[in-house]
């Protein structure tokens, strides 16, 4: 690995440490924890105006331990998304239940409409009751369908010939017996 990996793959190391902890992102790098506490500390003494934004998702990092890092940046912003999404809904679930202690005629007020369509919003948004509700359940039908060989098509046009002319005698008869019917009354 040359000099310049070394540094991105420490910076890298770095930024994550910054948004999940020293601890948290030594374990996820697979180094020791003191490791990352030096290489803090001598980042911070070198450069104390930097503030880190977090690395791309998709962006590669030059080092062996490239999938470590970004498997640990997603772990950290499914775990914020997570208990962002906790908080949402228990804002909302607080919300809902002062709304439901209100009288009536409380929900002509402006301010309280305004807040309570606000609140239903925010939580279908949180929830994604909306978008399951216009979401079509899938449906997957699987039929076989076997085309027949021209021998098997000549077979049964052959077959459906004999039984329309068995149908028109058929046919023929009852008609010579119900002429003869009526000719006999």
């Amino acid at each position: 690995m040359t000099k310049a990996e070394q540094d991105a793959s420490r910076t890298h190391a770095i930024a994550l440490a910054q948004h999940i902890g020293q601890r948290p992102a030594a374990r996820e790098i697979a180094i020791s924890e003191n490791t990352m506490r030096s290489w803090c500390m001598r980042f911070r003494r070198k450069h104390p105006e930097v503030h880190f934004s977090p690395v791309p998702i998709g962006k590669r990092i030059p080092q062996p331990n490239a999938t470590a890092v970004h498997e640990a940046y997603g772990a950290a912003i499914e775990n914020h998304s997570n208990r962002s999404r906790l908080a949402l809904a228990q804002a909302g679930t607080n919300a809902s239940e002062h709304f439901a202690t209100l009288k009536g005629g409380e929900f002509a007020v402006k301010d309280t409409a305004i807040a309570l369509e606000a609140t239903t919003r925010a939580i279908d948004r949180t929830h994604g009751w909306s978008i399951a509700a216009q979401q079509a359940p899938a449906v997957n039908v699987a039929v076989a369908v076997t085309l027949p060989t021209p021998e098997e098509r000549s077979e049964r046009n052959e077959i459906h010939r004999k039984l329309n002319a068995i149908s028109d005698a058929i046919k023929a008869k009852e008609r010579q017996q119900s002429g003869n019917d009526h000719v006999a009354t």
